[in-house]
């Protein structure tokens, strides 16, 4: 044995050397971005698109393919004006790419997989530049401390894997806010590569408009926040004209509007009306903006105060709540009138997480997964504070980590025992029935059978406890990050990987709709029965008979009159009563009711 491992150890030496040499050699961008990637990809079309959102706005894409209408976005029967165009492009694009194009039967086996990469590809590209922002503004540790933790929080990466408008309208954010802060703080650059990181401030923005409309300009008031804090009024005003000139301001106005305004105003000169009678300034300006931030329009949470969100953000970037002490303690210990890239950067993070929680916590509507926008400046905080650990050492922030490790504690407590506040971060009914059996299982085919979700996850926060407690005591930084990397990425893969695709098959109709496309016989429908979850529309091809409450008495009569098997599509809870109103005189099938656990697939003969 000791021949062996004098042999094999300097081998394994040797190797490990030229692995950490290719790794320091690599820019952070590529390592962050191909880092994110590795949590996004991996299975992101194996499952089926979810409902509400997911099959919503690809079905508008679908629908600019098959009606040739790029401009004016159309959902079933009437224009659809609620959401800008950016989502039904890349679903459009996805869906060209997979063969979606056909005007009849099941989707290919690719679409989703096509449907969702660019909203992947979205959120790698935020993640890699926003390091590499980091890393020229602070250290390379802190860029990839940056990088790697924003991959690892819960709610970016489930939000990474959904073809849904807040993920691209964060990733285009950050990457704004990005191009800024290169542009204005990384003194080593020359004058001509941060004039291209202005313009790409302007590109980015105004794809970010395109994507959730009016809230695409929070760069621009994070900026005029994070200038006007920066400087005294004096010198506010002293160098606002040099400070115009360097940032572009006249040409990248120019540059912003080109990319932002044209599909607006097209819309804006349309006289077509959706199916409440609404124009697009209607609709959009007036319903979809003003309304959401005043009266609470779409709330499944009416009434949510701040504090829902901090509840929300703890889950949304666990494990990495353990080091959100001392993060934020690097904002607060900050010296804003020092004029260093470092200290500009930790101002311009702490009040632009600042903005968005603000912003979206005084808004009447809200959902969980609202508190998105605040993650990557977050998690800048977090990798200077990461940096500073690692140079200074656990004991002078000992303090901030033992309240760290509390709420890591506190935290972890909530998510053991329900873990579905997973899954309720970035879906749309937080009373859906939740597939409960996934977290009584064992986590792969050879576990013990001790070995659930459940188990597993108390043991890593027993683990992640624990290492916190030994490296404050044993004053060793490393040792203690090293763990609680290795839980924010086992977690993440583990969440991503697995339980987000055990999931999908219950927040689908995919897996319905391939039972009905493979086992109908020739001009046998489809009815979806008080239905309207959107996924019965898309994997359908909007041939679906739609019967709700407004026509089914009228409607289900002559749909059970035609000739042959007819296939109808509902919710369980709503199984008898369609029974009943069916009667005896049809036969009634249901096809593998343990498929999902919300939809159900019945034939009528």
């Amino acid at each position: 044995m000791s021949a062996f491992l004098s042999v094999t150890r300097p081998r394994f030496a040797a190797a490990w050397g030229r692995v950490s040499q290719t790794v320091a050699r690599t820019p952070v961008v590529l390592l962050t971005a191909a880092f994110a990637g590795l949590v996004f990809i991996p299975w992101l079309g194996a499952v089926g698109l979810w409902d509400p959102w997911e099959t919503h706005y690809s079905e508008v894409g679908r629908q600019m393919l098959t009606r040739g209408d790029w401009i004016h976005p159309y959902w079933e029967h009437a224009w659809f004006f609620s959401k800008p165009a950016l989502v039904p492009w890349l679903a459009a694009l996805g869906l060209a790419l997979a063969d979606g194009t056909h005007a009849h039967g099941e989707l290919g086996r690719y679409t989703e997989w096509a449907i969702r990469m660019p909203v992947a590809l979205l959120a790698m590209g935020a993640i890699g530049l926003l390091s590499h922002a980091v890393s020229r503004l602070a250290s390379r540790t802190a860029g990839l401390a940056c990088g790697f933790s924003l991959a690892t929080m819960p709610l970016f990466f489930f939000t990474a894997r959904q073809a849904m408008t807040d993920m691209p309208f964060v990733a285009t954010v950050t990457m704004a806010w990005a191009c800024a802060l290169l542009g204005q703080l990384d003194t080593q650059a020359s004058a001509a590569t941060r004039s291209r990181w202005w313009f790409g401030f302007y590109v980015a923005m105004g794809v970010a408009v395109l994507g959730k409309g009016l809230l695409g300009g929070l760069p621009a008031v994070g900026w005029v926040l994070f200038w006007s804090f920066s400087r005294s009024r004096r010198e506010v005003f002293k160098t606002l004209h040099s400070q115009m000139q360097q940032m572009k301001l006249f040409y990248g106005t120019v540059l912003f509007a080109a990319i932002a305004l044209p599909w607006y105003l097209a819309m804006l000169a349309f006289d077509g009306r959706d199916n409440e009678g609404l124009l697009f300034g209607q609709r959009f300006f007036l319903h979809d903006h003003l309304n959401r931030l005043l009266t609470g329009v779409h709330s499944t949470t009416p009434g949510g105060t701040f504090i829902y969100f901090i509840e929300q953000g703890g889950y949304g970037i666990f494990p990495w709540v353990a080091l959100l002490p001392g993060a934020l303690a690097e904002w607060l210990r900050n010296d804003v009138g020092h004029q260093s890239p470092r200290a500009q950067l930790t101002l311009w993070a702490g009040l632009s997480c600042l903005l968005a929680f603000a912003l979206f916590a005084s808004s009447a509507t809200q959902f969980h997964h609202y508190i998105l926008p605040a993650l990557p400046s977050l998690a800048v905080l977090l990798g200077l504070f990461v940096a500073r650990l690692l140079d200074e050492g656990p004991r002078p922030h000992a303090a901030a980590l033992l309240i760290g490790a509390t709420l890591f504690g506190l935290v972890g407590h909530d998510l053991v025992v329900q873990p579905r506040h997973f899954v309720d971060l970035f879906t749309y009914n937080y009373e859906r029935p939740y597939p409960d059996f996934l977290v009584s299982q064992p986590l792969w085919a050879q576990a013990p059978v001790w070995l659930t979700f459940k188990v597993a996850l108390a043991g890593a926060l027993t683990v992640g406890a624990l290492a916190a407690f030994t490296g404050v005591l044993c004053r060793g930084s490393r040792g203690l990050l090293l763990a609680h990397a290795a839980l924010a990425g086992g977690l993440a893969l583990a969440l991503s990987w697995g339980h987000w695709v055990s999931l999908s098959h219950h927040w689908t109709q995919r897996d319905l709709f391939w039972r009905y496309w493979r086992q109908r016989g020739p001009s046998e429908p489809i009815a979806a029965f008080y239905m309207d979850w959107k996924g019965e529309t898309f994997y359908s091809r909007n041939e679906v008979v739609q019967l709700k409450p407004e026509n089914y008495a009228t409607e289900l009569p002559k749909f059970l009159a035609r000739p042959g098997r007819k296939w109808v599509l509902t919710e369980h809870v709503r199984v008898n009563g369609l029974k009943g109103m069916i009667g005896p005189s049809h036969s009634v099938r249901i096809v593998e009711p343990a498929l999902n656990n919300k939809f159900v697939l019945m034939t009528i003969d």
